[in-house]
């Protein structure tokens, strides 16, 4: 190389800027070692992180596939089936569903005591359709106590959200069958033909249908 091209790389700002790196990493090679060192650490925790991350995922994974062939078998008595499902450790991840088909079954045998307990002590989910269903089901157990405000209350402020994930056509169901069960006849009437007329193509209009035939026509109001 001739001696005009090495003086011009002298002066070359970044050649410059890179001899100047090079001479202060052979200088300080305690400070690069430990920079890199803590560069390797930071990447370890990351993974370890992502490896914890997936195992936990995975442990709540078979927790539901557990709870979920518990549920579903036809082998088990329903007391049998609350044993198993009480054996089972759930997370705040899908597995959380494991408490919503607990309170469930402790509905079923009118077992309001313990299905109270896993009400208000069972952690939220971190997904909000598992907790808005446990909200269905205490609204189900305000109905099954005949505490038919407390339960259209909370049916009432599922079907206002607008962030609800819950169908809005099963919900009208539920609040005119709360409705009809404290003899509110009318207002049950008004929301099975709110569901007829909104959700035409509903999965539940046939309920709606035959509820309001049950229900009958509207009494006559009497004259003067």
């Amino acid at each position: 190389m001739k001696k005009e091209e090495i003086e011009r790389l002298k002066e070359d700002e970044f050649v410059s800027f890179i001899e100047k790196l090079i001479r202060r990493a052979s200088e300080n090679k305690k400070v690069v070692f430990w920079g890199i060192g803590g560069l390797l650490a930071v990447v370890l925790l990351v993974v370890l992180g992502l490896f914890l991350k997936n195992q936990a995922a995975a442990r709540d994974n078979q927790i539901l596939y557990q709870a979920v062939v518990i549920k579903n078998s036809n082998l088990l008595t329903l007391d049998r089936k609350i044993e198993k499902l009480e054996a089972l450790n759930p997370g705040r991840g899908l597995s959380s569903i494991v408490n919503n088909y607990l309170i469930s079954m402790y509905l079923q045998q009118e077992d309001f005591d313990r299905a109270q307990k896993m009400l208000e002590q069972a952690p939220e989910s971190r997904h909000a359709i598992s907790n808005e269903h446990r909200q269905l089901l205490r609204a189900e157990f305000y109905r099954a106590r005949d505490e038919h405000q407390q339960a259209l209350d909370i049916l009432n402020g599922q079907l206002a959200d607008p962030r609800t994930r819950l169908a809005k056509d099963y919900l009208l169901l539920e609040i005119a069958r709360i409705h009809r069960d404290s003899n509110r006849a009318s207002e049950a009437r008004d929301t099975l033909n709110r569901l007829i007329r909104e959700y035409p193509q509903s999965l539940f209009r046939r309920d709606a249908q035959e509820m309001l035939t049950l229900l009958g026509p509207p009494k006559e109001q009497p004259a003067g």
